[in-house]
């Protein structure tokens, strides 16, 4: 019997009304026998929106009870992210961690690896992180008019230019003008359960990686994750378990995901 045309029974819901899904935040040793001994990240986020860094010190949280290891810009040899549809220059392109100057609330500066959350927590708070504030840079006219660069060696805040521009004389003639000045909101895809991935390395040689993550495209992160680790495709499995919402905030994969499975191959343990 086709299934067009038919009315055909939703087998996914019970599972989860009971309570019964697996998220990424829920997987174990349960899910995967890999998993025993999972590390957990934590991430050392800026708290000033545009400032240099002075000075940046990890030596007290590494003393931190279950800490495994705290990683900065310098400890990574990770390219930068690729650029969104080539468009943004490569002087313009953010590293994972901060290099010496952060740009927005949030933006990584360190990252923690511990025995548990909690522990990562705590050692975070740890990190010292000196900041030389900065003009910030807010609103897009603002932004085009600033003597405050976000990347002074691109010269400019404009990263990108397209179309063409309209001749001296377009309205020249015209009985009526009309300008008129629209803003929309920026999107912000927010759904119940964020990202979050789950990584464990293998093979004979640590070339295959099994990567779960919460994500709308599994295909997608198998082949950032291929190319940006040198990875042959077949060598990467990506698994999405249950995903609670996605919006379009889910679609590809975020730099902190690719860190996570550079830090699980550094110290060697699922994370």
């Amino acid at each position: 019997m086709s299934v067009l045309g038919t009315r055909v029974v939703r087998k996914e819901d019970p599972r989860l009304l009971r309570g019964e899904a697996r998220y990424v935040a829920d997987l174990d040793e349960t899910d995967d026998p890999r998993l025993v001994g999972l590390a957990h990240v934590v991430f050392v986020r800026s708290t000033v929106a545009h400032a240099t860094i002075a000075e940046l010190d990890v030596a007290e949280a590494l003393e931190a009870p279950g800490v495994i290891g705290v990683y900065t810009h310098a400890d990574l040899d990770l390219e930068a992210p690729p650029v969104m549809g080539g468009m943004l220059g490569p002087d313009v392109v953010r590293p994972f961690l901060a290099d010496g100057r952060v740009r927005y609330v949030g933006e990584p500066v360190a990252v923690v690896v511990a025995e548990s959350v909690a522990e990562g927590v705590d050692a975070a708070e740890l990190v010292f992180v000196d900041y030389d504030l900065l003009e910030p840079v807010i609103g897009v006219e603002a932004a085009v008019d600033a003597d405050t660069l976000l990347f002074p060696s691109h010269g400019s805040n404009v990263v990108s230019g397209f179309g063409a521009e309209a001749p001296e004389d377009l309205f020249d003639g015209c009985d009526v003008i009309v300008r008129h000045r629209l803003v929309n909101q920026r999107l912000a895809p927010s759904p119940i359960e964020p990202r979050g991935c789950v990584v464990v390395w293998g093979g004979d040689d640590g070339a295959e990686l099994t990567f779960w993550t919460s994500t709308q495209t599994a295909h997608g992160v198998r082949s950032t994750l291929a190319d940006r680790f040198g990875l042959e495709h077949d060598a990467v499995r990506v698994i999405a378990p249950d995903v609670g919402g996605g919006f379009g905030g889910k679609m590809h994969l975020y730099p902190d995901e690719l860190i996570t499975a550079w830090v699980a191959r550094r110290v060697g343990r699922p994370a």
